[in-house]
């Protein structure tokens, strides 16, 4: 069996036997950098316990309200009310950033006989985890976003712009499985893969590969036609 091993990153990662394709995560991913998983995770829960700290004090100012000789006031029911978007807005900007940020931090592989996506929630405790077997694929769809960018450190880092930078798994159970915000060429390399090796049907609505922009000290030092 022939084996292709695919770096984007021009080094070659650690390949197992019946492993086609690893993705070698950005330094900015990896232990020390700025945007790692543990980073993500923490920065989820600190969002979700600011949440519930305003809910509790929400809770309190209600029944402070309540207590007070002249009940509701007009500034009580307008902080109240202010409380309740912070919370809304910090419960999903949290999930946004638990969902998105968990899973691109995490590397992306494709084996002789299905998919492993980094599992999110109580998916990594089930038998086969983020594991997806190629017969239970319907289709891989395409998605393109305006932008998305990995930063290695103030002012410099990659930007894809208009890109094919995730893909949807089509289960033929009818459930869907993102692959999360990847550079380019991981998401390029991997669909590829799974339509010439599987056969795999790719449904791709876009047109183009967008650009890929890095820069250095805020200044674009490359800017490429995908």
């Amino acid at each position: 069996m022939h084996i292709r091993r695919i770096d984007v990153m021009g080094k070659k990662p650690p390949i197992s036997e019946n492993t086609l394709f690893t993705e070698r995560l950005y330094d900015a991913y990896l232990p020390g950098g700025r945007i790692t998983y543990h980073k993500l995770l923490l920065g989820a829960y600190a969002l979700r316990a600011t949440s519930i700290l305003l809910m509790g004090l929400m809770m309190a100012s209600i029944l402070f309200e309540q207590l007070t000789p002249q009940g509701f006031d007009t500034s009580f029911i307008v902080v109240d009310i202010a409380m309740l978007l912070a919370i809304i807005l910090m419960i999903i900007y949290g999930e946004y950033v638990y969902i998105n940020g968990g899973l691109s931090s995490r590397p992306l592989k494709l084996y002789e006989n299905g998919l492993e996506i980094p599992p999110l929630y109580f998916r990594k405790f089930i038998k086969d985890s983020g594991f997806i077997r190629k017969e239970e694929i319907e289709y891989i769809e395409l998605k393109r976003h305006r932008s998305f960018s990995i930063t290695y450190s103030r002012g410099a880092g990659v930007v894809w712009r208009s890109s094919p930078i995730e893909f949807i798994v089509h289960l033929k159970n009818g459930s869907k499985r993102s692959s999360g915000k990847r550079p380019f060429e991981v998401i390029h390399y991997a669909v590829n893969d799974m339509n010439n090796r599987w056969g795999m049907r790719v449904v791709d609505n876009g047109i183009g590969n967008g650009q890929r922009v890095t820069f250095k000290d805020g200044k674009i030092v490359e800017w490429i036609e995908m």
